[in-house]
């Protein structure tokens, strides 16, 4: 009886189907049945050796397409090269835990109302481009556990970048949403127990960016909202759209940057509360508000609303109150008013003068990164999305004088430089108005910025030994940080002018006045058409 046992499980184990490792499954260039065909392929193939590969090669590819299986990695060219659109409901419809999509663009044009991505059950996302051009339609809805990272959201005056349902949490950072006019939305919160954390945002014209609804939760920091001119908007809100149930929804800001257009009725944190029971709560801190009429808003018809600002800086007047359950209310404000570096182009950093640089909460700050990537704190915090890189200065003690004079100590430490650079850009404007750099150094300085390109490239390019593409040099009368343009030789543009993409490195090298030479990491850079 013993022996039959052991030779039936034998048998069983020959006849059960073995695990199949992960395999990658290839699309045919363009071809929107290929890519169904793929992912229904990807779907079948159970593994258990981590998720398999749709790889999708440059190309547009017209339909709805939907995976439901394990996880999987749907893998684009590049975001600009690899498009997904549809008119239909869903572009792209992803049923299944722990999965990633990179390098695609996706796009939605329904006019009625639609998904770009939808994720029925979360997954990680980097390195695309969103395009929620119909009516009502949203760029990316995460029903699961999510992540977006480095991606370009665009949406239409009725559409929403990004919406967060059912209880579920996502992570939104390193993210760029373009708006038009109208009720455009960058990053939704709803539904109770949904959760968006937003970090290092940048949203641009859009006319509602962040909502926390119908018991959802919404927190950013390190982020620039800059509203439409001419148009009545709200950067902050917490609320349930009038509905007439009860509801919860918080929506808290730090260090973040608010600016909109005086001449237009604009509000910077709204609550809105209208049932028994509603608790709506909107806190800004270490930020700044600039340039709206309504810089704290609260209205409840009923319930609690509050809206509040510690540690900040907003226009003095315009803060709205209405309602026995409101609270609009302001502790340890920051008088002074922002002086930007140059609000006319969009350059919303503090300048080297501005009163709101070190104006921060003086609790400590544990070590993180501003909206462009720079570390902060330097010395105190600063107020809004970006910190001033300018090092604090020391206090010591005098030595004493001695009867004999003694030489000064040479200076043996080379500068600190740091280089921020875009890491995507637009080949045919590079090549037209050159690399937009910024670079910090430590102490007065002169230094080089270079663009370069690999020994490969070059030879593809016919460019032999030309390795070095472009170069400017500047330099800084004292520590501090100076925004150059390094310019493309001619022989360069002329050799790049008809390339599809190309690949660059950006890199900074700075004297100071002992000689002494400290170089900035060099900066990765892919330039597109």
């Amino acid at each position: 009886m013993k022996a039959y046992l052991v030779a039936a499980l034998a048998m069983t184990m020959l006849l059960a189907p073995a695990a199949a490792r992960a395999d990658t499954f290839t699309v045919a260039a363009g071809d929107a049945t290929s890519l169904q065909a793929a992912l229904d392929q990807a779907a079948a193939h159970v593994n258990a050796a981590g998720a398999d590969v749709v790889s999708v090669p440059a190309g547009t590819y017209s339909g709805s397409f939907s995976y439901a299986g394990d996880a999987v990695e749907i893998q684009g060219a590049g975001d600009k090269t690899t498009t997904l659109t549809s008119a239909g409901i869903t572009t792209l419809e992803l049923d299944a835990p722990g999965s990633a999509v990179s390098s695609l663009g996706i796009g939605n044009t329904s006019g009625t109302y639609g998904f770009g991505l939808d994720l029925l059950q979360g997954g990680t996302v980097h390195d695309v481009e969103l395009h929620a051009s119909g009516n009502n339609v949203i760029g990316m809805r995460s029903l699961g556990d999510s992540s977006l990272t480095r991606a370009r959201v665009v949406v239409s005056s009725t559409s929403t970048g990004v919406r967060v349902s059912g209880g579920a949490s996502a992570t939104i950072s390193e993210t760029r949403v373009e708006g038009a006019a109208g009720s455009s939305k960058a990053v939704v919160s709803d539904g109770i127990g949904s959760m968006a954390k937003v970090a290092r945002l940048r949203s641009l014209g859009v006319t509602l960016p962040l909502r926390a609804l119908f018991g959802g939760a919404l927190t950013v920091r390190d982020s620039l909202l800059v509203l439409p001119a001419g148009v009545f908007a709200t950067a902050l809100e917490a609320g349930d759209a009038n509905n007439p149930s009860t509801h919860t929804a918080t929506l808290g800001a730090d260090r973040v940057t608010i600016v909109g257009d005086p001449a237009t009725s604009q509000r910077g944190a709204f609550a809105y509360a209208n049932s028994a029971g509603d608790d709506f709560n909107v806190s800004v801190h270490d930020s700044v508000i600039s340039g709206v009429l309504n810089p704290l808003d609260c209205y409840a018809a009923a319930g609690t609303g509050r809206t509040t600002a510690d540690w900040s800086s907003l226009p003095e007047t315009g803060d709205s109150s209405t309602g026995a359950g409101c609270t609009a209310a302001r502790t340890n404000a920051v008088a002074s008013a922002p002086i930007f570096v140059d609000a006319a182009v969009g350059d919303y950093r503090q300048r080297h003068d501005s009163p709101l640089i070190d104006a921060g909460d003086p609790a400590p700050l544990a070590p993180i990164e501003d909206l462009d990537g720079l570390p902060r704190p330097v010395g105190p915090v600063d107020l809004g999305a970006f910190e001033d890189q300018t090092p604090v200065a020391t206090l010591t003690e005098p030595t004493p004088a001695s009867d004999t004079a003694l030489p000064p100590a040479p200076d043996l430490v080379p500068p600190t430089v740091t280089l921020v650079v875009k890491p995507r850009m637009s080949l045919a404007k590079a090549l037209h108005r050159g690399i937009r750099a910024r670079i910090a150094c430590s102490e007065a300085c002169g230094y080089t910025a270079t663009v370069r390109i690999s020994r490969r490239t070059a030879k593809r390019l016919r460019m032999t030994g030309a390795v070095t593409v472009g170069k400017q040099a500047a330099s800084l009368s004292g520590a501090g940080t100076r925004q150059l343009t390094i310019r493309f030789t001619r022989r360069a543009r002329k050799a790049l002018r008809h390339r599809g993409s190309v690949k660059i490195q950006v890199g900074a090298i700075a004297t100071d006045p002992a000689g002494n030479t400290g170089r900035a990491p060099r900066r990765a850079v892919t330039l597109r058409r």
